[in-house]
C-alpha cells in the first residue's frame, strides 16, 4: 500500500511540472521517486504502480480532452497511463543492469516515443522535455532537442535518487550540477541578428461562444477577424509600417471559404483592404463526403487563394473520433467533435511572395501539430524563412490547453533557433523568440492585433537531426537491454534491497 501511495504522489509531482502549474524541479523529484518504488519490484507490479502514476498525471494535466470527448476522456487517459505504466516496468528490469543509471533514462525517452506513435495517430502532449523552459535546461534543447532533455530530466532524478539512497553523494551532486550548468552557459550564447525582416500583422480575432455547447457560434469568427484585421491596418498606417502579409488563426473562417458566400466575402474584403496577402485558417469541405479538412490558405487581393497547406497530425477526439463505430453508440458526447478531420499529406512549407518579397518560405503548423517532431522539424528541413503556428484553443478556453500548448511552442522555437509568431483564435498569441521567451502576448478571451517584426532565417539547428537519433537510439537501448536482461537471467542481480541505479 504505501508503494502505491508513493507512486500516486510520483504522479502528482510529474502533472505539477506542466503548465498550468509549471513547477519544473518537481517532475525530476518524481522520477527519483518512482524509480525508488518499483526498484526491486517484479515487473507486473511496476506496471501497476506505473500504471497508478500516469493515471494521476494524465487525469492531472489532460482532463480538458473532454470538453469534446466527453466520458470517452477515460479512454485516452488509460491508454496514456499505461505508457507510464510501460516506462516503470522497463525502469524495474534496466535497474538491474550495469550502467542502469544511463538506461532507466532510455526508457522514458522510449515511451514517450510509443505514445506520440499509437494508439490513435499518438498524443505526444506529455513529454519531460516540456516542463524545462523556463530552467538551465533549455539550454540543451537547440542541441539535443525534446528527446534528448527528456533524457536528461530522468536522468537528473536518478542521480537524486542515489544522493538520497546511498553515501555516493558528491559524484552525483557534481553532474546534476554540471547538467544545469552546461544547460545555462547554452541559453546565453549569442544568436546572430539577420539584416533582412518581414513585418507581420498578427490579428487574434475572439469568437463567441454558444453558452450550452461552448462552441463558435456560425460565421462568428471571420467577422471578428475581419473587424480586427481594420483596427492592425489602422495602425500600421498611423505608425507609417508596411506590413508583408497578415496572420489569421486556425479555423479564422469557421466555414468553408469557397462554399460560403459571405464568409468568402468578408475574406476578400479583409486582403483587398489589407492591398497584402492573408495568411488565413479556415475549416473546408473534406476530399470525401461528410468530411472536413483543416487548413491553412495563402490569400491575395488580386488572386485570392494562391497555395495551401492542410493540417497532418489530427488530435484524437478533438478533430476526429478513433473507432467511431463504436464509440459515438456508447459516448454520445464524441459527437461534438463533428464531421470527421481527414489528414493532409503535404510539409507545412509554403513556397509564396509579397510586395516586397517575391520570393518567400513561410512555414506553419497547426495547433496540436507542435506536439510532433518530425512536423516541425520538416520546416527547417525544407527551408521555411518565417515561421508561424496557427491555433484554435477556443474550445479550452479557461482550461490548462492554452497555456500547454503555448509551452510546447517555445519549446519548438528554442529547438529549431527560429522565431515563431503564434496566432490563436482567442488564446495566447505573441512573438516567440529563439530562446523560447514571449514577447508582446495578448490576454486570452480577447480581440487583439500585433506588429511584428521577424529576421529571415536560414540553417537548422543540431537538434533538427540529433532528435530523430537520440530517440531512435534510447528506443533501441531501451527495449534491446531490457530483452538482453530478460532472456539472460545471468545479468539479472536477484531483487534486492538496492532502490538506486547503480
Amino acid at each position: 500500500m504505501l508503494r502505491l501511495i508513493l507512486a500516486l504522489v510520483a504522479g502528482g509531482l510529474l502533472a505539477l511540472g506542466f503548465q498550468p502549474w509549471n513547477l519544473w524541479p518537481l517532475p525530476i523529484i518524481g522520477i527519483a521517486l518512482l524509480t525508488g518504488v518499483v526498484a526491486g519490484r517484479p515487473v507486473r507490479a511496476s506496471f501497476g504502480l506505473g500504471l497508478a502514476a500516469g493515471l494521476v498525471l494524465n487525469y492531472l494535466c489532460i482532463w480538458w480532452v473532454s470538453v469534446q470527448s466527453g466520458p470517452a476522456i477515460h479512454a485516452l487517459i488509460a491508454v496514456m497511463a499505461c505508457w507510464v505504466g510501460l516506462a516503470a516496468g522497463l525502469t524495474t528490469v534496466l535497474l538491474r543492469l550495469k550502467g542502469a543509471i544511463l538506461l532507466v533514462p532510455t526508457a522514458w525517452v522510449c515511451v514517450e516515443f510509443g505514445a506520440g506513435t499509437f494508439p490513435f495517430r499518438g498524443f505526444p502532449w506529455l513529454r519531460l522535455g516540456h516542463t524545462t523552459i523556463d530552467q538551465p535546461m533549455a539550454g540543451w534543447l537547440p542541441l539535443v532537442a525534446t528527446p534528448g532533455v527528456t533524457w536528461l530530466v530522468a536522468f537528473v532524478g536518478c542521480l537524486l535518487l542515489r544522493m538520497v539512497t546511498t553515501r555516493s553523494r558528491l559524484a552525483p551532486a557534481l553532474t546534476i550540477a554540471g547538467v544545469f550548468a552546461v544547460g545555462g552557459l547554452m541559453t546565453l550564447r549569442p544568436v546572430e541578428q539577420p539584416e533582412d525582416h518581414v513585418v507581420v500583422g498578427m490579428v487574434q480575432g475572439n469568437v463567441a461562444l454558444d453558452l450550452d455547447t461552448g462552441y463558435i457560434a456560425a460565421t462568428g469568427a471571420t467577422p471578428n477577424h475581419l473587424s480586427e484585421t481594420v483596427f492592425l491596418l489602422a495602425e500600421a498606417r498611423s505608425r507609417g509600417v508596411g506590413l508583408d502579409f497578415i496572420l489569421w488563426a486556425e479555423n479564422s473562417t469557421d466555414r468553408d471559404p469557397l462554399l460560403h458566400g459571405p464568409t468568402r466575402r468578408q475574406v476578400e474584403w479583409s486582403a483587398r483592404l489589407a492591398e497584402v496577402p492573408l495568411f488565413i485558417g479556415a475549416v473546408m469541405a473534406g476530399p470525401q463526403e461528410g468530411t472536413r479538412q483543416t487548413v491553412s490558405l495563402w490569400w491575395t487581393p488580386e488572386e485570392g487563394i494562391t497555395d495551401r497547406y492542410a493540417k497532418r497530425n489530427l488530435a484524437p477526439f478533438g478533430e476526429w473520433v478513433p473507432y467511431r463505430d463504436l464509440l459515438e453508440p456508447v459516448f454520445p458526447d464524441v459527437a461534438r467533435v463533428g464531421a470527421q478531420s481527414v489528414p493532409g499529406a503535404t510539409t507545412g512549407v509554403l513556397e509564396v511572395s509579397t510586395a516586397h518579397r517575391p520570393a518567400l518560405r513561410v512555414g506553419t503548423v497547426i495547433c496540436y501539430e507542435l506536439a510532433y517532431d518530425k512536423t516541425v522539424a520538416e520546416l527547417s528541413w525544407h527551408g521555411a524563412q518565417v515561421l508561424v503556428a496557427q491555433s484554435t484553443t477556443h474550445n479550452f478556453t479557461g482550461t490548462s490547453e492554452p497555456l500547454q500548448q503555448m509551452t510546447i511552442n517555445r519549446v519548438r522555437a528554442a529547438e529549431l533557433g527560429r522565431e515563431f509568431v503564434a496566432s490563436t483564435l482567442n488564446g495566447y498569441s505573441g512573438l516567440i523568440d529563439v530562446r523560447g521567451r514571449v514577447h508582446e502576448p495578448t490576454v486570452e478571451g480577447t480581440a487583439a492585433h500585433r506588429i511584428l517584426s521577424l529576421p529571415l532565417r536560414e540553417g537548422t539547428t543540431p537538434a533538427v537531426f540529433l532528435g530523430v537519433v537520440i530517440q531512435g537510439l534510447c528506443a533501441v537501448l531501451a527495449v534491446g537491454a531490457a530483452l538482453h536482461a530478460i532472456g539472460n537471467s545471468s545479468t539479472l542481480e536477484a531483487p534486492s534491497t538496492r532502490k538506486e541505479p547503480r
